[in-house]
């Protein structure tokens, strides 16, 4: 039902609430039959994202890359054992299955860039880690391919107080509407974000960017201490 994507937020909310109550998962992954079968996590990742449930999203891509991959050649299978056998490796149930093995580069890209399937809206940093965000830090966003154009952006953290983000969209702009989410480190909050001098509408740490924006665009974003 999840992997269909016709659900209503609601109802796939009921669905995942089912899921963890009758013993669905561990550390996100999917259980099924006493071991870990993560080949249909790619679309509940999506599902998870798509409701913005960015911390069980990002719990899931770690939990896949560390649980679910062979050590050292990280080929991963469809399902695996959750307990290692006597030789400390984790032993596959059913053999490698593609879904499986692009999971964690397709969720580090939806997490930085993804599109809306039933929409004309593009997210940047729609699910990225906190912590990428904190004192020090530099994103690097770089040419991304999408349905609505090329994007690259980059975010310079320079102090506790403050980030710099500098968007590069098609010269013809983009035909979607651009979302950006700026997750404020742990202790902080995001308090405002501005273009140009001018303030942009913050709302649960997104900001919809104004229509028909192209070529370079700069924006600053101020994070507070939590109270």
């Amino acid at each position: 039902m999840i992997s269909a994507g016709i659900l209503d937020k609601a109802t796939m909310r009921k669905v995942f609430a089912w899921r963890r109550a009758h013993g669905g998962e561990l550390l996100g992954l999917t259980l099924f039959m006493g071991h870990l079968d993560d080949w249909p996590a790619l679309h509940y990742a999506r599902a998870l994202l798509e409701l913005d449930e960015a911390d069980r999203y990002l719990l899931l891509m770690y939990a896949h890359w560390a649980h679910h991959c062979a050590r050292g050649t990280w080929a991963s299978y469809e399902q695996v054992a959750i307990r290692p056998d006597e030789s400390g490796l984790r032993r596959k149930v059913a053999g490698q299955v593609l879904p499986c093995q692009v999971m964690v580069p397709v969720m580090v890209r939806w997490a930085l860039v993804y599109e809306e399937r039933d929409a004309d809206t593009l997210w940047l940093c729609r699910a990225i880690p906190r912590r990428w965000l904190a004192r020090g830090q530099r994103l690097v966003v770089d040419r991304v391919p999408t349905r609505f154009g090329v994007v690259s952006y980059s975010i310079q953290v320079p102090n506790e107080h403050q980030a710099i983000i500098v968007l590069r969209l098609p010269n013809e702009g983009l035909p979607a509407r651009v979302k950006l989410r700026l997750r404020a480190p742990l202790g902080k909050r995001l308090v405002r974000v501005t273009m140009d001098g001018a303030g942009l509408k913050v709302t649960k740490e997104t900001v919809t960017l104004p229509p028909g924006l192209a070529g370079q665009v700069s924006l600053q974003a101020e994070f507070a201490p939590r109270r």
